[in-house]
């Protein structure tokens, strides 16, 4: 594979729609597949869990972060091996059947729940160790010391929440924690199965046609399987999403149920994909985060002007608006608090109560109630943060941009801001989107790059001052949506030129860019550097040649005049309909038009489909801004 080339790898959610016995072929049904595999889960769970609690001390975290083992070798990547390795077995329930296999699962579970303690405990250790005289407000030395004894990639989220932790433990102990395991409880297992630790005598994976795959695996028929007998294989069989090609390499999945469905956790390969830089940019697209609209986009190019580096944009603003979806999501979330608060005061009218089987019947009904309400809510965000990152891309493609910059929000507080301000930031899906359009960036070859967000909309994006920050243009009472700089006299959206200063903070810093362990890239807090934008002109219409499009006439213009109106009202342009039909059109439209009025809650027109309540700015090249042409615009510097 040439260098110019690389592997995409990603991870396929699917479902299982048809189960059979490999032993007969005789058909499962789903909730049956479901119940067998729940009660796998279930073993390997409670497994884990005694293995953890047998080594959650500081000693056995000492071994684990040390890396070697008894034998002086290093230990193995694999969680499970590592486990073995340092003789730390798993032990099924007394009474109980478990194979090797099905022991491995539980080992890497718990293994993975060790190694993933190691991180919080050195942040730990580096906030006990530095522990300043006033938690709330830590002097410039007190903070270079704790950023000093803080691992490597440390974010202010992970610092804070260990702050206030162990000011917690502070405050109730009165002395400082010894270690991690003395502030926090045995941690516990996801309830899945992790089968890539399993061979081919306990799971094997086929990939049937270019759509569809099967998984045989050996489930218990009983929820307390006893002996060998006791567990039968069970072939799966489910559908391949859109995302996995047909030349695709699959990977061993792990099995969740969720419901009465069960599962897969599908990584899959592909090779052959463009390797997305992180360096060497001349087209770029800057993303902003925003409480009016989820998204606001702008396209930007580096620009050396005079020996000096500016970054030059056409203007034009392009918005991503769910803000019909999000009206939805929270009159779900109204509706989930109304079923917490009922919830709570049936489970206080039991607490005193010893036989009321009408209030604990209703309890039940109110908790399907809630999780079916935070399904909705959940499958809302996963279509918002997927939309949103298509958008992007799609976005990025037409232009011909080949790197995404997005402020990062990640240590983002929603606070002081009001009840309904805090609600819809704290919301707001920006994770997901994060993660999707890094996704599907990749298989186009795009860099998604995240930037500091510090003084993206405080700063002008022009002369690097500040901005104050009114209602609207023409309202200059202190507000949230529009910008305006007393210096340069810039005046425009906020997160319009929020959008600006982070495509030119991303362009101007890319040198800097590095790789996190998750794989994405950023730009660090204390490296980054900010250039200033300078607005192109747009090339100007020849005035003795026609329009090319023709522009649509007003709608004032478009509907002919009332039949009763008189005098100048007749004058003004009505389009092509002449004066003498004009009362007879008007009559048979007004009889043969019905007037519908529709709820519009702040302007969002409501319907059925995802569709039609989203704003989206449709993707289009933009003249010489578009793919393949080269020329570039001149100047207009403020």
């Amino acid at each position: 594979m040439s260098k110019s080339r690389d592997v995409l790898v990603g991870t396929a959610p699917c479902s299982g729609y048809r189960a059979a016995e490999a032993a007969n072929g005789q058909i499962l049904p789903i909730a049956e597949l479901a119940r067998r595999s729940r009660w796998l889960m279930d073993l390997v769970a409670d497994t884990a869990v005694r293995l953890l609690e047998a080594h959650w001390n500081e000693a056995d975290l000492d071994t684990i972060a040390a890396g070697i083992g008894p034998e002086g070798r290093k230990l193995p990547a694999h969680a499970y091996m590592a486990m073995r390795r340092l003789g730390w077995r798993a032990q099924p329930a007394p009474g109980t059947y478990l194979s090797d296999r099905h022991l491995r699962m539980a080992e890497e579970l718990a293994g993975r729940a060790l190694r993933l303690a190691l991180h919080r405990r050195a942040i730990l250790a580096a906030t006990v160790g530095t522990w300043p005289a006033d938690h709330t407000k830590r002097t410039p030395e007190e903070w270079e010391a704790l950023w000093s004894a803080a691992p490597e990639g440390t974010s202010t989220v992970e610092v804070r929440n260990r702050t206030r932790q162990v000011a917690a433990f502070l405050a109730e102990r009165r002395e400082l924690p010894a270690g991690l395991t003395e502030i926090e409880p045995v941690p516990g297992v996801g309830r899945t199965l992790p089968l890539a630790v399993c061979d081919r005598q306990q799971v094997r994976l086929e990939r049937t046609s270019a759509d569809t795959a099967e998984l045989c695996l050996r489930l218990p028929l009983v929820a307390q399987p006893a002996s060998r007998q006791d567990f039968s294989a069970v072939r799966v069989t489910f559908f391949l999403p859109p995302p996995v090609l047909g030349a695709a390499d699959l990977s061993t999945p792990s099995l969740r149920v969720r419901g009465e469905r069960v599962c897969l956790d599908l990584p899959w390969r592909l090779g052959g994909i463009p390797v997305a830089a992180r360096t060497g940019h001349v087209r770029g697209m800057g993303f902003d985060w925003g409480v009016s609209r989820l998204l606001t986009g702008v396209l930007v190019k580096p620009l050396v002007d005079q020996g000096r580096q500016r970054v030059l944009t056409d203007g034009r603003p392009l918005f991503f608006d769910p803000a019909g979806v999000v009206a939805k999501y929270h009159r779900l979330r109204v509706e989930r608090e109304q079923i917490a608060a009922k919830m709570k005061h049936y489970a206080a009218l039991l607490a005193g109560r010893v036989g009321r089987c009408d209030l604990e019947a209703k309890r039940l009904v109110l908790g399907a109630e809630h999780e079916a309400v935070s399904k909705r809510m959940s499958a809302l965000n996963h279509a918002i943060a997927w939309a949103a990152a298509r958008w992007a891309v799609d976005h990025a493609v037409a232009l011909g941009a080949s790197v995404l910059y997005i402020e990062g929000l990640g240590s983002l507080e929603a606070r002081k801001r009001g009840r309904v301000v805090n609600a819809r930031v704290c919301a707001q899906v920006r994770s997901q989107v994060f993660c999707a359009m890094r996704h599907l960036a990749q298989e186009h070859g795009i860099a998604v790059v995240e930037v500091p967000a510090r003084g993206t909309s405080s700063g002008c994006p022009r002369c690097g001052r500040a901005l104050s920050h009114v209602k609207a243009s023409d309202n200059p009472a202190s507000g949230y949506h529009w910008a305006h700089c007393r210096h340069c006299g810039l005046s425009g959206d906020r997160d319009l030129s929020a959008a600006w200063r982070t495509g030119a903070r991303g362009l101007a810093s890319q040198a800097r860019a590095h790789g996190r362990q998750d794989g994405s890239s950023a730009i660090s807090t204390s490296s980054f550097a900010d250039a200033p934008v300078s607005l192109a002109k747009r090339r100007s219409r020849d005035q003795r040649q026609a329009t090319l499009h023709s522009l649509p006439v007003p709608r004032r213009r478009r509907i002919p005049s009332s039949a009763g109106s008189q005098g100048l009202a007749e004058q003004r342009p009505e389009g092509q309909v002449p004066k003498a039909d004009r009362q007879a059109l008007c009559a048979s439209r007004a009889s043969s038009t019905k007037r519908i009025i529709r709820h519009r809650p702040r302007g969002e027109p409501l319907g059925r489909g995802f569709h039609r309540n989203v704003y989206a700015s449709p993707v289009r090249p933009y003249g010489d801004w578009g793919p393949g042409r080269q020329g570039t615009p001149s100047l207009r510097i403020a």
